[in-house]
């Protein structure tokens, strides 16, 4: 088995559940599935997909968001191995979509940047960083009620000096993961 697959079978139930809940939405509505996948896939978080979720009406609001927030995870999942492993078969061993739905969620995906091109883009430069710790108080679909999360807010100047606001939703295991990669990098510097 490969990493993809590791990844997302090692994803809650809760991600399968709103994987199952898209592929609903794909069945009853396809147009409403694809522009969701679509906003998904290309957005940080759920308030940029606000007038996409306004006409979805065959979910509840949350389900919705729940949704939205399992296809942006599953396309960083594909997306952190280029195009190798994304493929309809890998999707459908490994979740409950259909084939139709896999194949909305994969054309979802941005297009991979050869490694030699990523490695000369700039970024800009890092003004800010905000966090905040919540927990999940209720839902209607999830089981894991009283789970931490942690939303990361950031601010970057581009090279016209105008500032962009970003920010990310992240379980609390994520956030963990993504403090010891920090870690690893400050130490990769500091033996620069």
């Amino acid at each position: 088995m490969g990493s993809i697959e590791a990844q997302i079978l090692a994803e809650s139930p809760a991600f399968h559940e709103a994987l199952r809940l898209f592929d609903h939405l794909m069945q009853r509505a396809p147009e409403q599935a694809g522009a969701l996948a679509k906003h998904s896939s290309a957005s940080v978080n759920d308030r940029t997909c606000e007038d996409v979720f306004q006409r979805i009406q065959v979910l509840a609001q949350p389900e919705v968001q729940a949704v939205s927030r399992a296809v942006r995870r599953l396309a960083r999942i594909l997306s952190s191995t280029g195009s190798e492993g994304r493929s309809t078969d890998v999707l459908v061993a490994c979740t409950v979509l259909s084939a139709d739905a896999a194949n909305v969620i994969l054309a979802s995906l941005p297009e991979s940047t050869p490694p030699a091109e990523r490695r000369s883009l700039s970024v800009g430069n890092f003004l800010s960083l905000k966090w905040k710790l919540g927990v999940i108080a209720a839902s209607s679909r999830c089981k894991r009620h009283g789970s931490p999360f942690v939303t990361l807010t950031w601010t970057v100047a581009d090279s016209n000096d105008e500032q962009r606001v970003m920010s990310v939703e992240l379980s609390f295991a994520e956030f963990q993961s993504l403090k010891k990669s920090l870690v690893d990098v400050a130490t990769s510097l500091g033996k620069l």
